[in-house]
């Protein structure tokens, strides 16, 4: 496969967060519905542990099961950071309608006739909407009784209630909205409400473009199926590279009649850069995150030297338990492109099934093309600092030429790319081909430019072995 990176040198391009020694490549990035609080960036982090988590958004929410599996042990060790973005969708349209014969608890949210609305005291709703309990008259009522606590109200009912700050005088008023009263006078059932998020698509744009420096989303349960494939498509036409891992826990997965869950959308649109993961709950109905774990593996890998590349495929996980699936089920996931923890019954292990994008392409696959542009344009923006000046010349070009391939053969001893031949039956010894521009070609105006164009860099992805068929040929 062939990657053609031009223009690599950018500095604004350069991705912040990557470790001092460039062994690991991508981090988690646990996406939450919710506002952050007044006077806190969107994004929180860098975590280095479930429990720094944990203080910021408490012991039992979601996020922090999230991370707590994405600490639990990466392939080769600890994970390096994790980090939590905000994303406040709710907007009037996301809200729900209100609804009569239903309870409403005080937070509770609605909308009517285009306005929103959020409740103030616990009630039952009627046959239509009331904002208030209440409404005061503006003359005494003789049939009044003073307000009482814990009482049934119809509606009618006229009761008085003592002045603040003179309780020998009194407001008149007559209820509304059937009701039983509480310790103190309330009212109002419900006060305006205006919601201050965006759709999960404009979002989605504004963090992409304000936050280059995280390259594995994890978006959790929270966002509903639309919101999900809205996020997977918004990673996809990202300028910066980056790798989404979806959550999906709904049984129509299994069904091969259903194009409407997540994995069948996904895999209809052909992306690359999503991974649909089936997930399972525990007996409380809790996610249990296998996403998190696949992650926690990738996010340890190394591609500098002792930890090569590796693929997720048929490995264990940590803390996360495997699936039970019955063949149908398993054809059927298989079939949409979902990833899943399973049990297997012939050998009796545990095995992910196995880092599948949308689109069929492999999540090992992408990050190291990934790693490979990126480890390019850090050396030779290094190249480029630390140099007094780069000639245009054939020394000049043959600096270039060599920083290059510093990076090629990092990946080659990784494993990333190997020896074999190209589309057109070329041998690329070393899995890696290097193309410069004959120095007599580049035309003036671009040496006037001092850009250095048509540095075309062909690699050899090393692939993996996952499926191996056997024909044994017994004779007795």
């Amino acid at each position: 496969m062939a990657y053609n990176l031009r223009q690599v040198i950018d500095v604004a391009n350069k991705i912040q967060s990557m470790p001092p020694d460039r062994k690991t490549f991508g981090y988690g990035l646990g996406l939450v519905k919710g506002t952050a609080p007044a006077g806190q960036d969107l994004v929180m982090g860098p975590y280095t542990s479930a429990e720094a988590v944990s203080e910021d958004f408490g012991s039992n929410s979601e996020i922090v099961r999230m991370a707590t599996t994405y600490f639990a042990g990466g392939w080769f060790g600890k994970p390096y950071q994790f980090y939590v973005a905000y994303a406040d969708t709710e907007t009037l349209s996301s809200l729900n309608a209100w609804t009569a014969g239903q309870s409403y608890e005080v937070g509770d949210k609605v909308s009517d006739e285009a306005q929103g609305y959020i409740c103030t005291w616990p009630h039952a709703s009627s046959g239509s909407f009331s904002r208030n309990l209440w409404t005061l008259s503006e003359s005494e009522i003789v049939e009044a009784t003073e307000w009482a606590a814990n009482t049934e109200y119809t509606v009618g009912a006229a009761v008085k209630v003592p002045k603040a700050g003179n309780p020998s005088e009194f407001d008149y008023y007559t209820c509304n909205y059937a009701h039983e009263s509480g310790e103190e006078f309330q009212l109002t059932c419900w006060d305006f409400y205006t919601p201050t998020g965006e759709p999960i698509e404009e979002w989605m744009d504004q963090f992409l473009q304000d936050h280059k420096n995280f390259y594995v989303f994890l978006p959790s349960i929270e966002f509903t199926t639309a919101q999900q494939v809205a996020i997977a498509q918004k990673v996809e036409a990202a300028s910066q590279p980056k790798l989404n891992i979806a959550t999906y826990t709904a049984q129509d997965a299994y069904d091969n009649g259903t194009s409407t869950d997540l994995g069948s959308q996904l895999k209809a649109l052909n992306l690359d850069r999503t991974m649909v993961v089936y997930e399972p709950t525990n007996a409380n109905g809790q996610v249990l995150y296998v996403s998190a774990a696949v992650l926690s593996a990738y996010a340890t890998v190394s591609f500098t030297s002792a930890r090569p590349a590796i693929t997720m495929a048929d490995k264990k996980l940590s803390g996360v338990t495997a699936l039970d699936l019955k063949d149908a089920q398993y054809s059927a996931l298989q079939s949409k492109n979902y990833n899943f923890y399973t049990k297997t019954t012939d050998i009796e292990t545990d095995m992910f099934i196995d880092t599948r994008m949308a689109s069929g392409q492999f999540f090992d696959t992408l990050q190291a093309a990934d790693w490979l542009a990126y480890d390019m344009r850090y050396k030779l923006v290094n190249l480029v600092q630390t140099r007094d000046k780069i000639p245009f010349t054939e020394d000049g070009l043959a600096l270039v030429k060599q920083t290059i391939s510093e990076t090629c053969v990092e990946a080659l001893n990784a494993g990333i790319i190997g020896t074999g031949y190209d589309q057109d039956n070329n041998l690329i010894e070393n899995g890696f081909l290097i193309s410069m521009p004959a120095l007599s070609s580049i035309p003036k105006a671009d040496k006037a430019k001092r850009i250095l164009r048509d540095v075309k860099c062909t690699f050899l992805l090393a692939g993996s072995i996952q499926v191996i068929n056997i024909l044994n040929d017994i004779q007795l």
